[in-house]
């Protein structure tokens, strides 16, 4: 429930189907970043910004505006 025009903020990891904290295994959204983006269209957001870090894995920082 975005307004137009109105920002978002996500972080997600890309690739992976799980994510480890501690003993705890958490699902996560297997997916690339070129599909997310196409994700991202069809809900009409913009990518303001986009960061990826890699370590022990590939996570994503993106700002997202919706469209007006």
């Amino acid at each position: 429930f975005i307004r137009p025009g109105g920002l978002m903020l996500v972080q997600g990891s890309l690739g992976e189907y799980q994510y480890t904290i501690g003993s705890a295994c958490i699902p996560v959204l297997n997916i690339n970043e070129e599909n997310l983006r196409k994700v991202f269209e069809r809900l009409d957001l913009d990518v303001l910004k986009w960061e990826t870090t890699i370590r022990c894995s590939t996570h994503y920082f993106c700002v997202l505006k919706k469209k007006t």
